[in-house]
């Protein structure tokens, strides 16, 4: 399409090569051509960049996808006095902690109705159960190999993947930002909501809030399920990570070690993250300013990202009426839709891993089997 001409060179992918993969750069691309307009509207120089990790793919998130944009990326701007909130940014993250006793898994139910029944308050706000939301769980694993000094194999550990749904309507509510001095830049792909200075640094700030929240309702959720345990990691994977920059789906991976969930019947990891990416494995033909975007971007995926089951090399998008239609042909048969989280997926499994192995972004130095999982 000719408006996305714009930012046809504004992206560098390491994903997995399949259909989701495909389709979430070309939803990408209008977001960052939305971006690219409401710039070039305010006279700010430059360009908007997305990097899509290992687990790029579709997002269950219809609203994120219908404002142009996918998930297992990095997407960054550059003007940090400016806030885009339709990408909206929820502090979602994993904790993994070692507990020292496994309890069943009909112990582990009751405890969370029981939590769920007399909620524990945080910052003045009841928490709220959303483990069996979307695609969050909790976990009880069993260590079955191990180079972290604090697990040995056999150790029992609980993972809990879940965000402040608590705060997002703070995050997400269009309306209040707009009427607070947001404005509305039209462009080919749609309407996009622009925060300017202060009120971009403010909405900074609520997120800033918001991840904090986040993170301490995972460690009061698991101080109320676990007699006693050890946080290993707590880290988030999805948000604004500086003021003009937002990670979806992928943790900034320098120091300590990050959790890998790929699907129920895989291990799961714990990786040592590595400062990535490294100058010797990017192209050398590539410009000087992507490299300097690239190099040192530290990323690792939380998880494997959704894989279609309609696997093609073969996507149009077209835009009608503001609503936005991917077409695909597999096998003579085609396949037109506006959603892809209305079409059968699955998780995909070791691909991930390999991704993470081929561009030395981490080491895996904790694998785990699930015990059990728990969604409800």
């Amino acid at each position: 399409m000719e408006d996305l001409e714009v930012v046809k060179d504004n992206t560098y992918s390491i994903a997995v090569d399949d259909s989701s993969s495909r389709v979430s750069i070309l939803n990408t691309k209008c977001g960052l051509s939305k971006i690219s307009h409401v710039l070039k509207a305010l006279g700010v120089e430059g360009r908007p960049f997305s990097f899509f990790g290992p687990d790029a793919g579709i997002t269950r998130n219809y609203e994120r996808w219908a404002n142009g944009f996918g998930y297992g990326c990095v997407i960054s701007w550059p003007d940090e006095g400016l806030a885009f909130p339709q990408m909206k940014p929820n502090g979602c993250g994993m904790i993994v902690s070692r507990i020292d006793e496994a309890p069943t898994i009909d112990e582990l139910s009751s405890r969370i109705l029981r939590l769920s029944e007399n909620p524990p308050s945080l910052m003045g706000r009841e928490i709220e159960w959303d483990a069996g939301d979307s695609n969050h769980f909790v976990e009880v694993l069993r260590v079955e190999s191990s180079k972290h000094g604090d697990l040995n194999e056999g150790d029992y550990c609980a993972l809990l993947h879940t965000s402040a749904s608590e705060l997002k309507n703070l995050m997400y509510d269009f309306d209040r930002w707009s009427e607070e001095g947001g404005k509305w830049i039209d462009t080919p792909f749609g309407e996009m909501l622009v925060l300017i200075d202060s009120l971009a640094s403010r909405y900074y700030s609520e997120f800033k809030k918001l991840e904090e929240f986040s993170k301490k309702k995972r460690e009061i959720i698991f101080d109320h399920l676990f007699d006693e345990h050890e946080i290993i990691c707590n880290p988030t994977h999805q948000g604004l990570f500086k003021e003009n920059e937002i990670r979806l789906g992928l943790y900034e991976s320098t120091d300590g070690v990050y959790p890998l969930s790929l699907r129920p019947d895989l291990p799961v990891y714990l990786v040592q993250g590595k400062e990535n990416i490294k100058p010797e494995l990017l192209p050398n033909d590539i410009p000087q300013w992507k490299k300097e975007l690239l190099e040192g971007i530290n990323v690792m995926p939380h998880g494997g990202g959704y894989e279609l089951k309609i696997n093609t090399n073969q996507i149009k998008m077209t835009q009608k009426n503001d609503l936005r239609l991917f077409k695909t042909s597999v096998n003579g048969r085609e396949y037109l839709f506006t959603n892809p989280s209305q079409i059968p997926y699955d998780y995909r499994g070791e691909k991930v891993l390999n991704k993470i192995k081929e561009w030395d972004l981490g080491d895996p130095i904790v694998k785990m089997e699930q015990k059990y999982t728990v969604k409800i």
